[in-house]
């Protein structure tokens, strides 16, 4: 470290003799502007390189670096853009670089041959070089201007001629630097700058220089490298854009300031690196002048010190968070003396920092904990093992309290365990908290025991109950389908005959209320199965024009009846085509329109479908339903969307309704990913919206109607079908004698042959005698029922195909799938309307005419 210090000492003596020795001998130079400015450079390049040495020296502070500055000294005189020779004091040459070589004609082991330098100059200069070859150590340098040199030129060549003693301690005998400098100018000129810049940007620093502007007029190659930008991107004051913002004032101030003031600087900031990121760099800047002192502007090196900024940033941080950890922590040497503790420790025993520093840990001891603890420690921490256990500690304050410990061992880069690290946590609320919790936890065990027991019993009553639930709605829904279907078919028939106006009107009232008896029974079986997580949608694609029409066909008279205008607004961006469970969005759409038509008494109701979102596969589709009605309060607001509530109970009375529709509406579009929601003022009208997740269409393409055939858009089912279909063959299973009569004359009406089974037995002993074109099946009949008799037709192989259609009061959908799964092709719930009726008859009449075509050989009628 001693010889460290003597070298740093050293180097600072050479550079602070280095710097006088070029104040005074410029001082002493004549010479053009551009002679000058050659010299100075030269001299501020060899200044500047020592005091990089010394910068170096002492930033890494190893002998190592040593050797590689003197590899750039060496480095640094041979590519000195001058020519350099040393020669001792009798004017012999001891070494050259290599333009010295070259332009006096020397080999490079010249100094082999002990050749003398006199003889390159006329008697005059040898003897002025001899007598300042003779001078002491410490005195010069000196500068023989225009000396004529004897090259082997046809004339001799004028140069400067430069005269340093170096200083060498090692050396017995005297060694002179001689610098030529070939007053051929302006080649010497840019010769010189060539080098220089060679030299800087073959620095690892990063170099610039500033003219007396403060504007930046040189960058290194390390710099540009650094920064990713060119050299006209970084000159002037642009290069200061990749100054990081919150370093850019502080930056600037000591710039600007120290450069006023023509002070060296030294400064720390962000600058933006190539990669995008901003690394710190140090930023060294030093004042420069010319030979007659005249200040030139400042030229600086910076060096990346990101990873040391880094580190010291984590250092801090761990810190921190040492000192303010909820933990307490104390950190020991390896004879256990106390080094470190945390605040947390300190607010934990009572003691103060002064205390314990110094101190060992058995201070905290109370005595009370085993001495097997402290055996099991010690075991560990010899071994070099973590170990973790509790203590029984005394605060100072005399009161006893736990804490639960883990100490570390800490090693140095050699292994050696130099300290000790230990983390405590105080657990004494945690064992007060454990012993009262093994108080309770026997009688709570017993607590759980006869909880669990009356737990499961109340689940198997749930499950009863909720059975016989299910249970009790299939039967009531069968028991009031069944004769409904009467009345709705017997309505039909009647319709059908001469009747006049006041017949008329009853009729009308009379299909009005089965329409909204089913709509009632259906409200109730569809919150049934939502609740009970049965209600399954149903895919396919759809028109948004088709649902918005199938709504207002259903509302549309009764709108009609009491003056209200009907308006539908389909938005320009919404697509023409959907996939999605079109039967449900139009059951959504109904409650809301229905309701609005419902509650008001004169204006409009308007419809309104736009497209809110969207992305490759799904559309998020608003509906709004707005009306002029009676609008509702915030206080009856609150009571929406829930079963069997209105806004307003004395409403039920006045207008009807279950409560149902909108508690529906709001399930189905949770059902399709979606929201509702209203907004209302009393007397002034209401919008109800909802919003349904779809799917964008399988196929766009018009879907030619089963059996290949198209329908005229302007002719009926019950048209087609007596005139196509005429005598076709159709077994009715049914058991009730109204509903066999009424579906009788229905059939009859469409030209079909009829025939009734009053079972599924009776089904299928006609079916064996006779061949039918279409069955319609009833699921609850005695003897053999709908899917008994099903299966049984499906075994015999001419009614392998033959449409099978459930006709039946159970409307569930495990009903549904039942008759799916036992090859049934259709389902028609009772009371079953007619419509339907006739679309379904019609489809499957087709589709079976045309398996039966397609299976006939071919000429054959």
């Amino acid at each position: 470290m001693a010889r460290k210090i003597n070298n740093l000492t050293a180097l600072r003596e050479r550079a602070k003799l280095a710097m006088q020795r070029s104040e005074d001998r410029l001082v002493e130079i004549a010479g053009t502007e551009a002679e000058l400015d050659a010299r100075t450079l030269i001299e501020e390049l060899r200044v500047y390189q020592t005091e990089l040495e010394l910068q170096n020296e002492e930033l890494n502070q190893a002998q190592t670096e040593i050797y590689w500055a003197l590899g750039k000294y060496r480095a640094l005189f041979e590519t000195l853009p001058l020519p350099a020779i040393i020669v001792d004091v009798r004017g012999v040459v001891q070494e050259s670089n290599r333009l010295g070589s070259e332009l006096l004609g020397l080999r490079r082991h010249a100094a082999l041959q002990q050749r003398s330098l006199y003889s390159l100059f006329n008697a005059e200069v040898r003897a002025e070089i001899y007598n300042l070859l003779q001078k002491p150590n410490g005195k010069g340098p000196w500068c023989l201007n225009f000396v004529e040199v004897n090259i082997g030129g046809e004339a001799p060549v004028p140069f400067d001629i430069h005269i340093i003693h170096l200083d060498q301690e090692a050396e017995v005998e005297q060694r002179v630097l001689m610098i030529l400098v070939d007053q051929s100018a302006e080649l010497a000129l840019r010769e010189s700058e060539h080098n220089f810049r060679t030299l800087a940007d073959g620095s690892l620093a990063l170099i610039w220089t500033a003219g007396t502007d403060k504007q930046c007029n040189y960058f290194n190659q390390s710099w540009l490298k650094f920064t990713g930008r060119s050299l006209v991107q970084e000159l002037g004051n642009r290069w200061m854009e990749g100054v990081h913002a919150d370093d850019f004032e502080r930056c600037r101030e000591i710039y600007v300031k120290h450069f006023d003031e023509r002070l060296p600087f030294s400064m720390d900031y962000r600058l933006r690196h190539h990669d995008g990121e901003y690394r710190w760099i140090v930023d060294t800047g030093a004042p420069r002048y010319d030979s007659a002192g005249r200040f030139l502007g400042y030229i600086g090196h910076c060096l990346d010190i990101n990873e040391r900024v880094l580190n010291e940033q984590q250092l801090r941080k761990l810190t921190l968070a040492v000192e303010q950890s909820p933990e307490s922590i104390v950190i020991t040497d390896s004879e256990a003396a106390i080094e470190y503790v945390n605040a947390a420790c300190l607010a934990s025993t009572g003691y103060e920092k002064a205390d314990l520093l110094g101190k060992n840990p058995r201070i905290f001891n109370s005595g009370l904990t085993p001495r097997e603890v402290y055996k099991s420690l010690w075991d560990s921490l010899k071994q070099g093992k973590p170990w973790s256990g509790q203590f029984v500690n005394r605060h100072k304050s005399g009161e006893i309290y736990y804490e639960y410990v883990r100490i570390s061992p800490l090693r140095d880069i050699n292994g050696k365990t130099t300290h000790y690290l230990a983390i405590k946590e105080n657990v004494s609320e945690k064992i007060s908290i454990n012993k009262e919790l093994d108080n309770y936890r026997v009688h709570l065990e017993d607590m759980v025991v006869s909880r669990t027991t009356e737990l499961a019993r109340a689940k198997e009553v749930a499950e009863v109950a909720n059975k016989a639930k299910s249970t009790f709605l299939a039967n009531m829904s069968h028991e009031i389908r069944t004769p409904l279907n009467a009345v709705v078919m017997l309505t039909h028939l009647l319709r059908q005959t001469m009747l006049d106006s006041n017949q008329q009107d009853k009729l009308a009232k009379l299909s009005s209320s089965a329409e909204h008896l089913l709509a009632v029974i259906n409200d109730i079986l569809d919150i049934s199965k939502i609740e009970a997580g049965k209600l399954i949608l149903e895919a396919s694609d759809f028109a948004v024009s088709e649902v918005v029409d199938k709504v207002l066909t259903q509302v549309r008279e009764q709108a009609a009846a009491k003056g209200l205008v009907l308006k539908v607004k389909l938005d320009a961006g919404l697509p023409r085509q959907f996939h999605g469970d079109a039967t449900r969005l139009v059951q959504a759409l109904l409650n809301f329109v229905g309701n609005a038509v419902k509650f008001t008494e004169s204006g409009s109701v308007t419809l309104l479908a736009r497209l809110i979102t969207e992305d490759d596969e799904t559309l998020k589709v608003r509906f709004d339903v707005t009306d002029t009605g009676i609008g509702i309060s915030p206080e009856a607001g609150a009571r929406l969307f829930q079963s069997f509530q209105q806004a307003d109970g004395s409403t039920t009375r006045r207008f009807g309704g279950t409560g149902l529709g909108l508690a529906i509406s709001k399930r189905l579009a949770e059902l399709m990913q979606g929201e509702v929601g209203f907004e209302s003022k009393p007397g002034e009208g209401s919008t109800f919206w909802f919003t349904a997740c779809l799917k964008r269409p399988v196929s766009i393409a018009q879907k030619p109607l089963p059996g290949g055939l198209w329908a005229a858009p302007h002719e009926r089912p019950e048209i087609i079908i007596p005139r196509d279909f005429s005598g076709a063959r159709v077994l009715l299973c049914e058991d009730e004698i109204i509903n066999q009569e009424v579906m009788l004359e229905v059939l009859l009406d469409l030209n079909l042959q009829v025939e009734i089974a009053a079972n599924g037995a009776a089904a299928v002993g006609l079916a064996n005698r006779n061949f039918y074109d279409i069955v319609l099946m009833d699921m609850q009949m005695p003897l053999m029922n709908g899917l008994e008799a099903t299966q049984a037709l499906r075994q015999m192989p001419r009614y392998a195909t033959v449409p099978i259609i459930a006709m039946t009061a159970n409307a569930f959908e495990e009903d549904r799938q039942a008759c799916f799964d036992v090859g049934m092709n259709d389902f028609l719930a009772k009371p079953i309307d007619t419509e339907r009726l006739f679309d379904t008859l019609l489809h499957w009449l087709r589709q079976h005419r045309s398996a039966v075509s397609s299976l006939r050989p071919v000429g054959e009628n």
